[in-house]
């Protein structure tokens, strides 16, 4: 006669993050007398085996198994095991990310330099690496909004270094009258 014993996971599920699209696997094992029955929820709701989400239970082993993740798997997902013994859970998080779009080349946006006849191959050559230059680094001609912000920047640039000579002045002045004071102090 068996002695009958609750189920217990010896592999727990772990929390999963997937792309949109990928497969996803949760996993977990578990052992128990008698054999306990497993029983799968998505938040809460108990799933049962579709050919979006494929349930299987072998030899100890309990499987849970996406072939191709969709936003809406995104959830969390407990695997339950019971017997005549008593009840086990265990619990994961299946986060599914967008797939990251390929990023345009930087060459996409690179302007179009037309070399005609008339033109001389050197100012081509200057035109086309001003334009590259301006595209790569950013510069672009300043504008009157642009004027100004720079003014107060440099305003701000101007009023630290007052601020900073100010300071260096008093802790020189400081270091001076130390001097008088200490100096004056041993006589």
């Amino acid at each position: 006669m068996m002695v009958p014993e609750a189920p217990v996971f010896s592999k727990e599920l772990e929390t999963l993050d997937v792309t949109e699209g990928m497969q996803a696997t949760l996993e977990c094992t578990v052992t128990g007398t008698p054999e306990p029955s497993i029983t799968w929820y998505q938040d809460g709701v108990e799933l049962e085996t579709t050919e979006q989400k494929q349930l299987s239970y072998q030899e100890g082993t309990c499987t849970l198994f996406i072939p191709k993740c969709l936003l809406d798997d995104e959830a969390d997902y407990m695997c339950e095991a019971k017997n005549e013994a008593g009840v086990t859970t265990t619990w994961a998080e299946l986060f599914v990310e967008k797939p990251l779009m390929a990023e345009e080349s930087e060459l996409d946006h690179m302007p179009e330099v037309e070399v005609t006849q008339e033109e001389e191959l050197m100012p081509a050559r200057d035109k086309i690496h001003e334009e590259t230059t301006q595209s790569i680094i950013g510069w672009q001609p300043l504008n009157i909004e642009d004027a100004r912000m720079q003014m107060f920047i440099l305003f701000i640039i101007l009023i630290m270094a007052i601020i900073k000579i100010i300071t260096w002045f008093l802790s020189l002045s400081c270091y001076y009258w130390c001097s008088v004071v200490c100096s004056n102090m041993q006589r």
